[in-house]
This record gives structure tokens, sequence and C-alpha cells, in this order.
């Protein structure tokens, strides 16, 4: 599943492996929980919820491939989060920036990436299509 985008000295590639977003109320916020990562965005809106979240997916996937030896990437959300009936599903998206001949041909996993840690400008979730 490695789908291709190319921009203007820059490359957009989805990783393999889907990403779900379960969304729950607290009081007056809304929670977006990246369950394979057990990452969490909060907002008062589901919207800024997983805008939030995708800025804690990108920080953490770009900390793991700055990591030094060997790193535990998922980290699976407690089985209740997984039981919300609110769910989306997503895939990571990266973008590589650089010369695009050198550009990754397939990405099975994120720590495939580390050879191009340095050339990463941002992870993103793309909507999985219904």
């Amino acid at each position: 599943m490695a789908r291709i985008h190319q921009l203007e000295n820059a490359l957009i590639r989805l990783i393999s492996g889907p990403v779900t977003v379960a969304y729950r109320r607290r009081k007056n916020d809304w929670i977006a929980v990246a369950l394979q990562f057990d990452l969490a965005g909060i907002g008062k809106t589901k919207k800024e919820a997983l805008g939030e979240l995708r800025e804690c997916i990108n920080l953490y996937l770009g900390a793991i491939l700055k990591a030094k030896g060997p790193v535990r990437v998922f980290n699976p959300s407690e089985q209740e989060e997984w039981d919300l009936p609110d769910q989306e599903h997503y895939y990571v998206s990266v973008m590589i920036s650089g010369p695009i001949a050198n550009e990754p041909k397939e990405i099975p996993n994120i720590l495939s990436l580390k050879p191009y840690a340095n050339r990463i400008a941002k992870f993103d979730l793309t909507r999985v299509p219904a």
C-alpha cells in the first residue's frame, strides 16, 4: 500500500497498516485516541481533537525515528478504548523532502524510514476511503 503523491521537491507516501481513531466525550471536550499508539488529542470539537492527535502522532513518530537502539512503535490502548463505537480508520502518511530520485519505493512500516529520518518533513493521517 505505497501510494505516491509528488509535490515540488517532496514526496508523500502512505505507510502500510491502518490506524484506528476512536472518539469519546469527556464533559465538554472530545477525545480522539489513536488506538495502535495509545496517543490522544483533546478539543472542543472532534475536528480539534483529531488535529491535536495528528500533531501528537507527528511528534511521536519523529522521535521514534531519532531514537537510538530498539524501540517499541506500537503501544495499544486499553480494551475499553477499542470498544468505543465512534471510530474512523486512517493510514499514516509521511512527507519526505529532498531529492526525489532517492525516495523509498515501499514503506512497509515506520521503522523502515530510519534511513530517511533527516529528510522527513511531516507525518500525518490520511483517511481510509470508504
